[in-house]
């Protein structure tokens, strides 16, 4: 593992031990050495992107014990990041009710995305975007396949890229002039890195 961006290799201050386990997953992420990780680095400060945030919030969840929003990771220290989850996760999770009250047919999708996002079913919540939980172009091919099944027809995965999962189920078949392309054009900016893995092959 390499050192963190412009920084000389130098003894970095004790971490507490979940700050340690943090530090070691995002050493993972972005192939730099956890020691050189310290309390007050963001994500961003180390080389990650938005990308990259949320695929550590999903890789951190078990040791903070509570899933911070991905934007966090770019704009908050390490150190204030264990510290957020310390505080939200003894508060009762609003996520648990929105889960509770998903439709059959959101639950449905939210099964199909946390097999193959390999995350807990009771994470995923209707205004998650695929993407935005750790999906990825070859992932949403397969989920597209999977949700297909579960509507009896053709699922386009364009539409993993831009609606959430209560859209996709509420609205699962989007009707199109015969022969002619379904209008998924982008409702927002910021899409670029999904758009090249959808229409894109990946290596």
């Amino acid at each position: 593992a390499s050192a963190a961006p412009g920084r000389a290799l130098a003894p970095a201050a004790p971490l507490s031990p979940q700050e340690h386990a943090v530090a070691v997953a995002w050493a993972g992420l972005l192939g730099i050495d956890a020691a050189q990780i310290r309390a007050d680095d963001t994500l961003a400060s180390l080389g990650g992107d938005v990308d990259l945030a949320g695929r550590a919030a999903l890789a951190t969840e078990a040791s903070l014990g509570f899933r911070l929003d991905a934007e966090r990771y770019l704009q908050h220290a390490l150190g204030q990041l264990v510290m957020a989850a310390s505080v939200l996760g003894s508060k009762p999770q609003p996520a648990a009710a929105a889960a509770s009250a998903m439709s059959p047919a959101e639950q449905s999708l939210a099964r199909v995305w946390a097999t193959l996002l390999n995350v807990d079913v009771h994470t995923v919540l209707p205004q998650d975007n695929f993407f935005d939980l750790g999906g990825n172009s070859l992932l949403a091919m397969r989920a597209a396949g999977e949700m297909g099944k579960q509507f009896g027809a053709s699922f386009d995965v364009r539409r993993l890229v831009f609606e959430s999962l209560s859209q996709l189920a509420n609205t699962p078949v989007v009707a199109a002039a015969p022969g002619g392309p379904v209008d998924e054009s982008p409702k927002r900016e910021g899409l670029f890195g999904r758009l090249k893995g959808v229409f894109k092959p990946t290596r």
